[in-house]
């Protein structure tokens, strides 16, 4: 649950917590086969945090929530960062011993402000494999956690970036995994936080029901020039913001999408491919001719799987599918590791397309002997994203594909790059748009193609 300060996801947690510290938590059958719900029959909530501190958060809640009447009812004893019930629960905070945490049994876990659980200055990361390790020995399947933070910074790499990340791997189908609830409120992409209008109806999205959040005392907070935009962006309107050196930032991706668009059969539209026969995942990307992105294929190899190899039939398939059902002008394709598919693509479709890759290869256009071509072409889509000549269709694939790239300087200008070489955030599909962009440029500023008006002509008397 990622919100805005203020908007009282501790509160949120501390209720829940209470649920199941007492309360009908979990499903079960009545004499008359009804379908009700009952307590945990020995619950134990823990409530985890870099240090206790951070517990008190949520621990501070229960003062209220946990009342004389309430405390009769369930046989409560309450005290500074543990209570015990009558029927044998426990509600306790923890803190980053990790090792102490190994073995416990929790049925409900509250993981306070992971954005700050981040390697090197906190055992978070480790406090939270622990304490995922712990919820899986649940004999009935039912041990859950709640993550309750503000938006994660890029560059810390924390707990809560890993499991975005994860989360994104599910919706995007590079993970079999489920059983994750990703709920983040966030404003507009699109909001120019210098305009207050727009700030004000920017900062009224992210808060959701917060009603108690003064909303002109954080204005001034965001129009305060001392605080950089990134940190108001995050806190504020629950953004995720870019690192120093993204190539495109969420904000002006997340400002190109026509939720719902997609390719219609007969478009005219470029493709760009991107392969890999092993680590690496493999993209093809239709660019149509008004700008719009759109992965028509991809393959992802399993991390687990060390012979995992591109379905290369699959491949050729989707290629000669995309020919068959666009009217394809145009083709630039990185030979690398698939030279004989690109030789048969150029021996089938090459007389149709209106530009070259190269001087003589209608489709190979290598990355690894083009280094400044390739430059520009990047350069170019990263142009034509700021200013708004390319679009898509919001598809979450493309997306990470896309957030993923990181700008790097070399001898030509600015190209583009994995955060790592061996890094897991792959940008292969992001390679595919910008070749298949560059092949409309290159039409647009070709002739052929274009309608030449013939006629008689007229010799001087």
């Amino acid at each position: 649950m990622v919100r805005i300060k203020g908007a009282s996801k501790s509160g949120m947690a501390a209720m829940l917590s209470m649920v199941e510290f007492v309360g009908p938590c979990r499903p079960a059958r009545d004499e008359a086969g009804n379908l009700i719900a009952v307590p945990h029959p020995k619950p134990l909530i823990q409530i985890a945090a870099v240090n206790y501190e951070q517990t008190n958060n949520t621990f501070a809640y229960f003062g209220g929530l946990i009342t004389e009447a309430v405390k009769e009812q369930y046989g409560i004893t309450l005290g500074k960062e543990i209570a015990y019930s009558e029927a044998g629960g426990k509600l306790m905070a923890v803190s980053s011993n990790y090792r102490a945490l190994e073995g416990a049994r929790p049925s409900f876990a509250v993981l306070e402000e992971t954005h700050l659980w981040v390697e090197g200055s906190t055992q978070g990361p480790k406090m939270f494999e622990v304490i995922s390790r712990n919820l899986a020995k649940s004999p009935d399947g039912s041990a859950r956690s709640l993550q309750v933070s503000n938006q994660f910074d890029p560059s810390e790499n924390s707990v809560l970036q890993a499991t975005w990340e994860a989360y994104q791997a599910i919706q995007t189908g590079r993970s079999k995994a489920s059983g994750v609830l990703y709920d983040s409120i966030e404003a507009p992409p699109d909001i120019d936080i210098t305009d207050p209008d727009q700030l004000r109806a920017g900062i009224n999205a992210a808060k959701g029901d917060a009603f108690w959040l003064d909303v002109d005392r954080v204005m001034q907070e965001v129009l305060n020039t001392r605080i950089p935009v990134s940190i108001s962006r995050r806190f504020w309107l629950n953004q995720q913001t870019a690192s120093e050196d993204s190539f495109v930032s969420p904000q002006e991706w997340g400002a190109l999408a026509v939720a719902g668009r997609t390719l219609k059969p007969g478009d005219p539209i470029t493709l760009g491919l991107d392969a890999s026969v092993s680590d690496d995942h493999t993209a093809l990307v239709a660019c149509h001719e008004d700008g719009f992105l759109q992965l028509l294929w991809r393959w992802a190899p399993d991390p687990r799987d060390p012979d995992a190899r591109l379905p290369r039939e699959e491949l050729d398939e989707a290629v000669r599918h995309a020919f068959a059902t666009y009217k394809v002008q145009a083709f630039f394709a990185d030979p690398s590791f698939i030279e004989a598919h690109v030789l048969a693509w150029n021996a089938d479709f090459g007389r149709v397309l209106r530009v070259k890759a190269t001087g003589r290869d209608p489709i190979g256009f290598d990355l690894r002997g083009k280094k400044q071509d390739f430059t520009r072409a990047v350069e170019l889509f990263q142009d034509a994203v700021v200013n708004g000549h390319v679009s898509h269709g919001a598809d979450p694939q493309l997306s990470w594909y896309v957030l993923n790239g990181r700008r790097v300087a070399n001898r030509y200008g600015y190209s583009v790059a994995k955060v790592t070489p061996d890094s897991s955030r792959k940008i292969d599909a992001l390679i595919s748009a910008i070749l298949a962009y560059r092949a409309w440029a290159e039409i647009k500023s070709s002739t052929k193609g274009r309608l030449v008006r013939r006629g008689a002509i007229r010799l001087p008397r």
